[in-house]
């Protein structure tokens, strides 16, 4: 048999194969003479729907009871596990995109708008919820005479007022565009929210906590001596240095408006309770901060139930400054 014969067989053999699989998959499908689809015939059918379609209501009714149990052992406003929130983390603003990823460093030239209109338009943007005509009606309160921690609720009372925040509090040049920029550039101090979180005062300043080597900060009796104030334990200070003390000769006297954080805007009741509540802040400037140079800079909270981990932010934040001048 020649070697073309030879092919032609195996090429017959596949084929003869292959049509007679198809036949029998065929019968397998639909059997005329049994009266059956895929081997059961409609009895059987109607049997195993019938279990399945049981079967699988059962497990969405278990499914159903599963969640409704869980969502009603749920406090609707309040996180079941607040473990990682039990200090609130701290940030400067404006966070800018003009980083890749976006940072807290501020770098611009004085004499090129274009290299702080970000900043700009970032700290406006940060800044219209605290416009005054947005804090009006019932969901507000003026805090200047009460505070947010008498507030009770009950099955009648729900929901939470959020106080009011004056944007004359902040230093003259921060309340209104172009904030500082670019002699003096503004930027604001504020705790990231944690529901339930209240600061606790210092009831010396000599407390361990009262300074912090961590995060190379000067220390609250530092602060308020150079600020030439008096301590208020109303108020949780904010204090804005150099990481070293070349950087802080670089960097110059911070100036604050307000002092500090006040004990009023606490706590936080949650987004559940309290949808309004507006953030208070710090407005922070460095009239002597020098050109062309890198500063590196951190900003403190102090508060006696606050501590420091630079890895979230929580009681310090780092960041860098450098304000370039073309002659």
């Amino acid at each position: 048999m020649s070697t073309e014969e030879e092919q032609q067989s195996c090429v017959g053999g596949y084929w003869s194969s292959f049509t007679s699989n198809m036949a029998s998959f065929g019968k397998f499908l639909y059997n005329s003479e049994e009266g059956t689809i895929m081997g059961r015939d409609g009895g059987s059918w109607l049997r195993i729907s019938i279990f399945y379609l049981g079967y699988y209501l059962f497990l969405a009714g278990l499914f159903a009871i599963s969640i409704h149990a869980c969502l009603s052992a749920l406090d609707p406003y309040l996180p079941y596990f607040q473990t990682r929130l039990q200090y609130p983390g701290m940030t400067i603003m404006p966070r800018t995109d003009k980083f890749d990823p976006a940072a807290l460093d501020i770098r611009f030239d004085d004499k090129e708008k274009k290299t702080y209109l970000a900043y700009i338009d970032g700290i406006t943007d940060v800044l219209k919820p605290y416009n005054a005509s947005l804090q009006e009606g019932d969901e507000f309160t003026d805090c200047t005479t009460t505070s947010l921690a008498h507030q009770k609720f009950d099955d009648t009372v729900k929901t939470a007022k959020a106080c009011k925040f004056d944007v004359s509090n902040f230093l003259t040049e921060c309340q209104q565009p172009p904030y500082g920029y670019p002699l003096s550039p503004c930027i604001f101090v504020r705790l990231n929210r944690v529901i339930n979180w209240k600061p606790v005062p210092f009831m010396s300043l000599t407390d361990e906590l009262a300074s912090s080597e961590e995060s190379g900060a000067m220390s609250l009796a530092e602060h308020l001596k150079m600020q030439s104030i008096t301590y208020n334990k109303d108020y949780s200070y904010i204090t804005c240095s150099g990481k070293s003390d070349a950087d802080q000769e670089n960097l110059g006297k911070a100036v604050y408006g307000p002092d500090g954080i006040s004990a009023k805007f606490f706590p936080y009741f949650g987004k559940g309770r309290q949808e309004q509540y507006i953030s208070p802040m710090v407005s922070v400037q460095f009239p002597n901060i020098k050109r062309n140079v890198e500063i590196k800079a951190t900003c403190k909270v102090y508060a006696r139930n606050m501590i420091d981990l630079a890895r979230i932010n929580v009681g310090y934040v780092d960041f860098k400054v450098k304000i370039d001048t073309t002659k």
